[in-house]
């Protein structure tokens, strides 16, 4: 047996995972990644997906969240799909009102605990509790080998119990365990989920408290969260209101003891959007269906103080004609990450024009790391690979027998040490092509898009290591992350190394670490964080430096303090520099207002669309620079830098915009690092100082910080290094984007270096 995990290792979302045996395969989930759109995702690079292939016996979809299934649409129709009856009951269902349609013409249908051969594996589903309904786990067994997939799970839903009668009578022999990991990184060993039950009593009080409609947005296949809310109407004198789409996911199950059209107190509302999609899709017959059911705007008016309705942000228009907001509450039941996608901001600021209060009632659909530690010591699995999860570097403080891989690799289910031992690996790697590639770097180094000549570039077969014996200054420091990662990446996609630790080696002759060093520690701090399956050390002078946590890192001591002044309006444009020049046109110089505003940013994009009428204030050359206890130079921490404009985006949100023009340095990277972690850990003491300059019109709307790069043209290896400083699916105080300059295709500077 082999296995391929095509996307996981690193990232909650996407997953894809191959098995091979015999020369036949199957896959397991074909999901979308978080934030991606379907039209933009290709399929992993599995044989059979774009054509017919005969060794790809079938794709296991665990259950119907699109992190697991969504990029099923592009998939051969031919290919036989395993999934639960009622799992694609929802889809179907489902399906009738959402763009991307599933239609699945070759289905294996999977039961609890029975085992289906096909080709050498033989599969045995295990039905889990999870958000999702009808969701499972699988038994794969192969060539003598026992793998199992966890799937996503947790213990606290309305089916907990089926974890606890798992770890009572596990699977034996396993030699392998793929075990999501959602939870790690977000809370603590100790912490507990609420469970559904207990969600019920917060929403019946939430319910009586609410002189109005309480209105609840939750997923409509979140079938537990339903049951809790319909209970909690029950026992509240409520009654139900469910939108068709939803409506048309329950009665899909076909489980009688599920909420659904015709049990007492349910009502069906058809929105105006979903109306139009059974005018386009001629679905008359199903909407004349819940006919009994239905509940017009009229009475929705009317009937206000004494029903509960399941809300869509678009449905917003449908209730404010319906005129039956007066005393209305919403009731937040999702991951609380969603409210910060941009897509939703409109949403939010909606509530506060309604005076509607924002309440949370949530509960996470995944296992706690105490659940964790329950399935992973029932089945005792020779190595427990991380999957469907941020932090894969976490696990190994917490499980035994873990072993890291990396998206694409494909291994063998072998009994591998729980902690990779750096000397015993590299017995195994070929020492001519570590050498061969050592000699290649380090004479390939200088100007010109070759690797910086100020390091020296060690590559062992699982460490790769940027050594300086020089004192650097700060461009050079940030070439220390930006090109190690650079480096990092070209060896692991390139050369197919399993690099899993990046060091940098400074021996600066003794010197005092310096206000750059202090820089460098938070960036590659914030690196560690954000990847959790690479290691990170920095050696200053023969001496560990020991990183940041995410809580050291963001809440910084209060004796830390920043500059208190501003500069002022900033207008040299230092002529002969084109980039001056255009930041000072930025900012507004010859418009003839006394205060600049930021109408002309529009030029970056739609994040800074119509903003004449709002009148933002924008700031030049504004300071950076963190001291301890008082601003003088010998209590200085981190460097003072002029950013180049600080204002207001579109919706409101403080925004860092470090605009370059023919200046594609790759290092640009570790600079907009440096803005965002400066504005994020001393936002408080930012604002103080912005608020204090007359006239100035620059109060956030927003807490999270969005972070602009801005060139015309951008280095070529600088996408390659943006996905490790990406926030994308992150819940940190700020955002970095990248944002090219023109309509025209970016072209390279100069070619690469081919290594």
């Amino acid at each position: 047996m082999r296995v391929c995990i095509h996307r996981g290792t690193h990232e909650i979302g996407g997953t894809c995972i191959e098995i091979e045996s015999q020369s036949k395969r199957i896959v397991l989930d074909i999901g979308l990644p978080l934030e991606s759109e379907l039209s933009d995702t290709p399929l992993p690079p599995v044989s059979g997906f774009r054509g017919f292939d005969s060794s790809l016996l079938g794709v296991f979809i665990s259950h119907p969240h699109l992190d697991h299934y969504g990029l099923a649409p592009k998939l051969l129709q031919e290919i036989p799909v395993l999934i639960g009856s009622a799992a694609l009951r929802i889809l179907e269902a489902a399906s009738q009102f959402i763009p991307s349609e599933v239609n699945f013409k070759n289905t294996i249908e999977i039961k609890d605990k029975t085992p289906i051969t096909i080709g050498p594996f033989t599969l045995t589903p295990y039905l889990v509790d999870h958000s999702a309904y009808d969701a499972y786990g699988l038994l794969v067994e192969a060539d003598g080998q026992r793998l199992f997939y966890s799937g996503d799970f947790r213990g606290h839903g309305r089916k907990g119990k089926l974890l606890d009668r798992f770890v009572a009578q596990p699977p034996k022999d396993i030699d392998v365990l793929l075990m999501e990991g959602s939870t790690l990184g977000r809370f603590g060993v100790d912490d507990k989920y609420p469970s559904e039950s207990e969600l019920e009593s917060k929403f019946l009080e939430t319910f009586d408290s609410t002189k109005g409609m309480p209105l609840v947005w939750c997923s409509g296949q979140n079938i537990d969260r339903l049951v809790t809310i319909y209970r909690a109407c029950r026992h509240s004198g409520r009654q139900f209101i469910t939108d068709m789409y939803t409506a048309c996911v329950l009665q899909s199950i076909g489980n009688k003891r599920l909420p659904q059209p015709g049990w007492t107190g349910f009502r069906v509302y058809l929105p105006w959007l979903q109306k139009q999609t059974i005018i386009r899709k001629e679905l008359f017959a199903l909407a004349k269906s819940f006919a009994p059911w239905r509940i017009y705007p009229e009475q929705i008016k009317k009937e206000a103080t004494k029903l509960v309705m399941l809300f869509r942000p678009s449905m917003r228009t449908d209730l404010e004609k319906a005129d039956c907001l007066e005393g209305a509450t919403l009731i937040y039941s999702m991951w609380s990450g969603y409210l910060e996608r941009d897509q939703y901001h409109p949403l939010v600021d909606w509530l506060v024009e309604k005076s509607i209060p924002l309440v949370h009632c949530h509960t996470s659909g995944h296992a706690p790391i105490s659940d964790l530690k329950r399935l992973a010591n029932a089945l005792a699995p020779k190595m427990l690979v991380p999957i469907h999860s941020f932090e894969p570097a976490q696990f190994a403080d917490h499980f035994e027998n873990v072993v890291l891989k990396s998206d694409g690799q494909w291994w063998e289910p072998i009994n591998n040490p729980s902690i990779v031992n750096l000397k015993n690996t590299e017995e195994t790697m070929n020492d001519d092509i570590i050498r061969e590639l050592n000699k290649k770097i380090n004479s390939q180094t200088g100007g010109g898009g070759k690797w910086p000549s100020s390091f020296d570039y060690i590559i062992e077969p699982n460490r790769l290591t940027l050594q300086t014996n020089r004192t650097i200054d700060k461009s050079g420091y940030r070439c220390l992350d930006s090109w190690g990662i650079a480096l990092y990446h070209h060896l692991k996609t390139k050369h197919k190394l399993d690099i899993q630790e990046i060091q940098f080696v400074l021996n600066n002759n003794g010197m005092t670490k310096s206000p750059n060093d202090e820089a460098f520690k938070r960036r590659v701090s914030y690196l560690q964080i954000n990847n959790g399956h690479i290691r990170f050390k920095i050696i200053h002078d023969d001496h560990p430096v020991v990183l940041y946590n995410q809580k050291e890192l963001f809440e910084r001591p209060t004796g830390e303090i920043i500059h208190n002044f501003l500069n002022s309006r900033g207008d040299d444009d230092k002529g002969h520099l084109l980039e001056k020049s255009f930041q000072a046109f930025l900012f507004g110089k010859g418009m003839e207002t006394k205060t600049r505003t930021n109408d002309r940013l529009a030029i970056l994009g739609k994040d800074f669309f119509q903003l004449k009428k709002k009148q933002y204030g924008v700031l030049r050359e504004f300071p950076t620079g963190a001291f301890n206890e008082s601003v003088h130079e010998c209590n200085r921490l981190t460097p003072t830098e002029f950013v180049d404009i600080v204002t207001l985006n579109r919706l409101g949100y403080l925004s860092v915009i470090e605009l370059k023009l023919d200046d594609p340095k790759l290092e640009v990277m570790s600079q907009i690092l440096d803005y965002a972690l400066y504005f994020a850990c001393y936002k408080d003491q930012i604002l103080d100082v912005l608020n204090k300059k007359p006239g100035l019109n620059m109060k956030p709307l927003k807490d999270k910080i969005i972070c602009y790069v801005v060139n015309n043209r951008f280095h070529p290896r600088f996408d390659d290094i943006f996905q490790y400083y990406s926030t994308k699916g992150k819940s940190y105080k700020f955002q970095i984007l990248k944002v090219v300059l023109g309509s025209t295709t970016e072209y390279p500077v100069y070619d690469m270096i081919e290594t």
